[in-house]
C-alpha cells in the first residue's frame, strides 16, 4: 500500500516539570523501582482533561541504531499532536550499546511497558488502548516486544496487550539476513555492537524469526519510505510472515520522497500516513 505524506509517591514524581496549553509534562520518571539507570526512565505528555473517559495512550521507543537517541528528541518529538488529540503520549529511554546488548534494549522497554499498564490510570490514560510505536532501531525493538513472548512475559503482560504495534522504517525484522546498500557497512557495524555475532542471539532479536502460528498477537502496522530499498524488502517480508501465519498486519510504504529521519518526524506530523493511522486505532477503540 503507497500513500503520499502530503495527503494526508506518586505526589512527587507526579509534579509536573513543565507545561504547554493543554499539555502537562512529567519528566524522567523511573520504569524501574530497583538499581535504576538515568536511561531507564521515561516522560509522560498528559492532554488537558476532555471528555472524562480514560484516554489512550501512544507509547513512543526512539531510534539511534541501539547506541545514541533520548526520549526527548528535541528536533522530532511533538507531543502536542497526539495531546491536542486528547493522547496521552509516554516516550521512553532505554540502555544503550555497546554498554549494554541485547537483550537490554527490549527488556527495558518491556518493563516500560509494564509501568504504563500499573500507572497510566493515575495521569488519565487507559491502560487497555495503548499502542507501541517505535522509529529505525525503536521499530526493531517494539516489532520483537510485539512478537518474541518472553519479555513480555518476564514482566507478567500477554503480546496481545497493545491496540496495536507499529514499527516505522527499519531494515532489521531479519538480523541475520546481510544488509545491503550503501548504508550496509554502518548498519553491520552498529548490529555488531548491538547484538555481537552470535546466530542464537540474532535469532532470538529478529522479530520476523519469532513468529509463530497460533499464539496470539497484537496487530502490527509497519511503516517504511519507499526511498530505502532495504527497509522496503524486510517491512513486506515481515508483514507476510505474519499474515501467513494468521496474524492481523499491514504494510504501509510511504511514496513521497521521504529520508529515514523524515520518516521519523513524520510520527509527530498531524494528518500524516503515520499519523493518521496511530488515530485510526485509536477512533476504532
Amino acid at each position: 500500500m503507497h500513500l503520499n505524506l502530503s495527503f494526508c509517591l506518586f505526589l512527587l514524581y507526579l509534579l509536573p516539570l513543565s507545561a504547554v496549553a493543554g499539555q502537562k509534562t512529567y519528566m524522567d520518571i523511573s520504569y524501574v523501582s530497583e538499581n535504576s539507570t538515568p536511561a531507564q526512565r521515561l516522560d509522560v505528555y498528559v492532554p488537558e482533561p476532555g471528555n472524562g473517559k480514560p484516554a489512550p495512550v501512544l507509547i513512543y521507543v526512539h531510534g539511534g541504531g541501539w547506541h545514541n537517541g533520548d526520549k526527548k528528541m528535541h528536533k522530532v518529538l511533538n507531543p502536542s499532536t497526539y495531546t491536542d488529540a486528547g493522547v496521552i503520549l509516554v516516550s521512553i529511554n532505554y540502555r544503550l550499546s555497546p554498554q549494554y546488548q541485547h537483550p537490554a534494549h527490549v527488556q527495558d522497554c518491556a518493563a516500560a511497558v509494564r509501568w504504563v499498564v500499573d500507572h497510566i490510570n493515575e495521569y488519565g490514560g487507559n491502560p487497555h488502548n495503548i499502542i507501541l510505536a517505535g522509529h529505525s532501531a525503536g521499530a526493531q525493538i517494539v516489532a520483537l516486544l510485539g512478537t518474541n513472548p518472553k519479555y513480555l512475559k518476564e514482566q507478567q503482560l500477554p503480546l496481545t496487550a497493545f491496540r496495536a504495534v507499529m514499527p516505522v522504517d527499519t531494515a532489521t525484522f531479519d538480523l541475520t539476513r546481510p544488509q545491503e546498500g550503501k548504508a550496509q557497512r554502518m548498519v553491520m557495524k552498529m548490529r555488531e555492537k548491538a547484538f555481537g555475532t552470535d546466530k542464537k542471539t540474532l535469532i532470538d532479536a529478529s522479530p520476523a524469526l519469532q513468529v509463530k502460528k497460533g499464539t496470539p498477537l497484537s496487530p502490527v502496522v509497519a511503516f517504511a519510505t519507499a526511498n530505502r530499498d532495504d527497509a522496503v524488502a524486510q517491512t513486506n517480508a515481515f508483514v507476510k510472515v505474519l499474515k501467513d501465519t494468521g496474524h492481523a498486519a499491514e504494510s504501509i510504504i510511504i511514496d513521497d520522497d521521504q529520508t529515514h529521519r523524515d520518516m521519523n518526524r513524520a510520527i509527530f506530523i498531524k494528518d500524516s500516513p503515520i499519523n493518521a493511522k496511530i488515530m485510526e486505532y485509536f477512533a476504532v477503540w
